[in-house]
């Protein structure tokens, strides 16, 4: 997924009139809907997943993004899926005007309702729709074929819940892993959370590998990263000490470090580059 889209969601966590909460009836399984403003990610920009599974939607017939990196390039039209860990990977983005509806969902949900492999959905940077079965073209098919974002959403959720069969259990323990390590902003200690939710580390860290793909200290580190980024890009870079220390690094260099392996430019090389 494009950055900004993570930046966009840090900037208005309080809400805002891009943001769409789902009917009470899917909660269980979509987080939210965005409505990503196009021009946010038109031409390239970094690329960056944090564990949630998120699908995008281009709205114009000739849309497209590029996906590039050390595992190669991979064109999509219509739809993508973003689930694995992305580093030093760009997106190229040709897109209507429209905005791109983004749909974050339940780990847990997403993958027993989709049966879905977690670490199998790692292998590559993005997945379209089509590859991932019926379900999801199915999916596709109507987002494309509905004019209006309003009806787009209410269909979806119509569609969510035509798929849900009760056949995945809710596993509250391991949803309130992953809110407290978000809502930490990734600044956490893996043991003072284990004993808060008393469980023990091998269950927690097969959780986070059934129904993420990564570990929960990976997790944790995607959320610290991402929260710095954008503290990064509002402040442009005006104290970059204040901004590691801010988010849990040991120091500048330790930030530094962090910052190049995910973008390849330290922070005020990709500041001045513009991307």
């Amino acid at each position: 997924m494009p950055i900004a889209l993570f930046n966009y969601i840090i900037q208005n966590s309080n809400g805002s009139s891009f943001t769409r909460v789902p009917v009470d009836a899917v909660k269980a399984f979509i987080e939210s809907f965005i409505l990503l403003p196009s021009d946010k990610i038109t031409g390239e920009c970094l690329a960056f997943n944090d564990g949630i599974p998120t699908i995008a939607f281009l709205t114009g017939e000739n849309d497209f993004i590029e996906v590039t990196g050390e595992g190669g390039l991979y064109r999509i039209q219509s739809a993508w899926l973003s689930c694995r860990v992305l580093e030093n990977v760009k997106i190229k983005a040709s897109c209507s005007k429209e905005p791109v509806l983004i749909i974050r969902f339940n780990p847990i949900a997403f993958h027993r309702i989709f049966n879905l492999n977690a670490k199998a959905l790692c292998y590559q940077y993005a997945w379209e729709l089509d590859q991932l079965g019926e379900d999801f073209k199915a999916l596709c098919q109507i987002v494309l074929t509905t004019k209006c974002i309003e009806d787009k959403i209410r269909k979806i959720e119509h569609f969510m819940l035509e798929l849900d069969r009760n056949t995945w259990p809710r596993n509250f323990v391991f949803e309130e892993a992953i809110s407290y390590i978000m809502r930490e902003k990734g600044k956490v200690s893996i043991q003072t959370m284990l004993s808060s939710l008393k469980v023990n580390y091998k269950w927690l860290e097969r959780s986070f590998s059934n129904y993420i793909g990564i570990s929960p200290k990976e997790f944790a580190r995607l959320q610290r990263f991402i929260n710095a980024y954008s503290d990064l890009v509002t402040s442009k870079g005006e104290d970059l000490l204040m901004i590691a220390i801010d988010n849990g690094y040991y120091d500048q260099t330790h930030f530094t470090k962090e910052f190049k392996r995910i973008t390849g430019k330290s922070p005020m090389e990709y500041l001045k580059s513009g991307n």
